[in-house]
């Protein structure tokens, strides 16, 4: 029997399978141990990503509502099913009305030479040039060519991508002698207005005194015309090339659809949608709430059962708590939050009241939006206005200098009389319009809203987050871990086959002295007897 042989008891009669795995379980105890570690380590991973989640919610919601162009929402009607209006965030709150006088055309020419689909009707493979009136149609000109010289090709010609004009083959009659279908072509401008119109000319004529006329020349034009309205309360009329008029009030375009008719009236109004402002509030301050019940859940303590959650103890986690609440209680600029509707109660738990915040708002608009993505105020020549701030931008009085083009005393991105702050600066993502010239000191403070987006960004960004870093050292550590009960495996497996030769020698001794007791019997028991005598 080789050494290496497991017998199991063969000759001893144990069990000595039973023994080995009694024995590696007492072995393995420092690598169940750190299972159990690794177990543990992974659910505060799973713990801490979901509170991290929370807070990058936070996050989201409190940058919107940080951004200054989403504190100008606006809702846009028409009493007109035929006049639509759009609005954009800045848009000027307000109503008009007025009178469509009549709608834009575009310029249109029918030509004098007719004939069937394919047959030639000028001459083949000639460029012809098309001139547009508009000064400031790009490009102003655009060259095709006959090809085969009947109407067929001419019309691709004319409809291929880019040239400006539509060609339509309307039929006119019957050829006499064929018997097809006979049609003239027919041109319009893919613009409106009136100065949509169009002239087509031989590119390169043969004799320039005289050059041939574009299919016999048009035997019936008709000129574009301007759409026009008369505001209410005006006695001019207002003019467009389309049918949008563009800025009809800041931020405002009216667009008259086809079925108007002149003589119609509409009345447009601007109001401020205070509703989805409110909405975006509340889905915060519900999103604030999810975060600290996931905190207190998983750092909750009980004394008398002497348990806590999975997190208790995380001092980063009650930190981030606190400075939630704080944020809310401590307001912006010493004035509390309640005036727009957020208080803490004595659970801890943010309340919002959307009819108290609609009031405030309608109320003062500017005011509101201050308190929730910031104001700035600046002292020098020239004026400069808060554009926008982003999470990085830290409060704090910064120098301006419009005219070297710097913020904060670093080159900023100069975009016309944007300012926007250098990264890596104090003054990352803050933007400001500045006057030419304007030299001074802008003063930066944080609303509730970008306080609170700046909270969690540094609590959730994957780089520089608090909870982050926290998760990537329990990630290092199961890593550490792993590769320990990895060395484990080994180790386990070399001490169980060295327990198996160790039986397995003892059984194979024990069987070797077994086999000489035998003989040793039986060469006893072979020996002659030896009797007494009397």
């Amino acid at each position: 029997m080789a050494a290496t042989s497991s017998v199991s008891g063969l000759v001893s009669g144990l069990d000595t399978a039973s023994i080995i795995s009694q024995l590696m379980q007492v072995e393995a105890q420092p690598q169940n141990l750190l299972k159990s570690q690794v177990t543990q380590a992974q659910n505060k991973v799973n713990s801490l990503q979901t509170v991290n989640s929370k807070f990058a919610n936070i996050a989201t919601k409190a940058g919107e509502l940080a951004d200054l162009s989403n504190w100008k929402p606006s809702s846009a009607t028409s009493d007109n099913d035929d006049v639509t209006v759009s609005a954009d965030a800045g848009a000027t709150v307000g109503s008009l009305s007025f009178t469509v006088n009549q709608l834009a055309t575009a310029a249109h020419a029918t030509y004098r030479q007719q004939g069937t689909l394919g047959a030639a009707v000028t001459t083949a493979d000639v460029d012809y040039t098309i001139t547009f009136n508009d000064p400031d149609h790009d490009p102003s000109t655009v060259t095709f060519n006959t090809g085969d010289g009947s109407l067929g090709a001419i019309a691709d010609a004319l409809n291929a991508s880019g040239t400006g004009v539509h060609a339509t083959l309307v039929r006119v009659g019957t050829d006499a002698g064929t018997g097809d279908p006979t049609y003239s072509l027919e041109v319009t401008s893919a613009a409106t207005g009136a100065d949509s119109g169009f002239s087509i000319t031989e590119t390169t004529p043969a004799d320039p005194a005289n050059p041939v006329p574009f299919l016999g020349g048009a035997a019936q034009g008709t000129a574009g015309t301007d759409a026009s309205i008369t505001v209410d309360g005006q006695t001019s009329p207002l003019t467009s090339s389309s049918n949008t008029f563009t800025d009809l009030m800041p931020g405002v375009d009216v667009t008259i659809g086809g079925a108007a008719k002149n003589g119609d009236t509409a009345t447009v109004s601007i109001t401020r949608d205070a509703g989805s402002l409110a909405d975006k509030v509340s889905t915060l301050v519900d999103a604030v709430n999810a975060a600290l019940k996931d905190i207190d859940s998983l750092t909750a303590y009980d004394p008398s059962t002497e348990t806590g959650g999975i997190l208790t103890g995380d001092s980063t986690l009650r930190s981030l708590r606190n400075q939630l609440l704080s944020t809310v209680t401590a307001g912006v600029g010493g004035t509390s939050l309640a005036s727009v509707g957020i208080e803490v109660d004595k659970d801890g738990q943010v309340t919002f009241d959307s009819a108290k915040f609609t009031e405030a708002y309608r109320a003062d608009p500017a005011g509101t939006a201050a308190k929730f993505a910031g104001t700035a105020s600046f002292s020098g020549t020239g004026t400069v206005t808060l554009n926008g701030e982003s999470w990085r931008t830290r409060p704090g009085a910064y120098a301006v200098d419009a005219t070297a083009g710097t913020l904060g005393g670093a080159p900023a991105t100069v975009n016309g009389n944007i300012l926007l702050g250098a990264k890596g600066t104090d003054v990352e993502g803050l933007s400001i319009a500045a006057s030419a010239g304007a030299v001074g000191t802008l003063t930066y403070r944080q609303g509730f809203a970008a306080s609170l987006e700046a909270l969690t960004q540094h609590a959730s960004d994957p780089t520089i987050g608090s909870i982050s870093a926290e998760i990537t050292g329990q990630n290092s550590s199961i890593d550490r871990m792993n590769d320990k009960i990895a060395d484990w495996d080994v180790r386990l497996a070399a001490k169980q086959d060295s327990l198996k030769k160790q039986f397995t020698a003892m059984e194979v001794a024990l069987g070797t002295m077994q086999n000489q007791a035998s003989w040793l019997s039986g060469q006893i028991s072979s020996l002659p007897g030896f009797g007494t005598g009397s």
